[in-house]
């Protein structure tokens, strides 16, 4: 892919996730919730960096929510949270990348605890609260802490 066609993807992608984010702001979630799915088989196919996919990943999750259908959050949110630990944990990554990574997979987490409390599942939100607060104190260290594994 050449970097016109990746700023194009690129584009399209946040296009989507504004749209998406727009149509739950005015009460649409099942649309919103359509366009969520197909950005995220766009961050598939393309294979998004992990900080946008989850960001993707979370506009589906709220979209799942405001149709009732928490297990579909959860699931979406978990991907996520997955996708962004794997590439946190990668060596070699650039220190900014994966402190986006943290960053998103602190986002996820606290996203799944909000998920977790609205179904009444209090350890498992109290479980994704300490993880996400984790992933943002990771983000809080200097870059020098997260320098690129040599």
């Amino acid at each position: 892919m050449d970097i016109t066609s990746a700023n194009n993807t690129a584009d399209v992608i946040m296009r989507a996730v504004h749209n998406a984010q727009k149509r739950l702001v005015e009460g649409d979630a099942a649309s919103a919730r359509k366009m969520a799915i197909n950005a995220d088989a766009l961050c598939s196919k393309c294979v998004a960096p992990p900080p946008v996919h989850g960001l993707v990943l979370r506009v589906l999750a709220d979209a799942c929510m405001g149709c009732n259908e928490p297990q579909g959050a959860r699931e979406a949110l978990q991907r996520g949270a997955k996708m962004n630990a794997t590439a946190a944990d990668r060596g070699g990554l650039h220190p900014t990348l994966k402190i986006d990574c943290l960053a998103r997979l602190g986002d996820l987490r606290g996203a799944l605890a909000e998920v977790e409390r609205s179904c009444n599942n209090d350890s498992a939100s109290v479980r994704a609260s300490r993880q996400s607060a984790e992933a943002f104190e990771v983000t809080s260290r200097p870059l020098s802490v997260l320098r690129v594994a040599s």
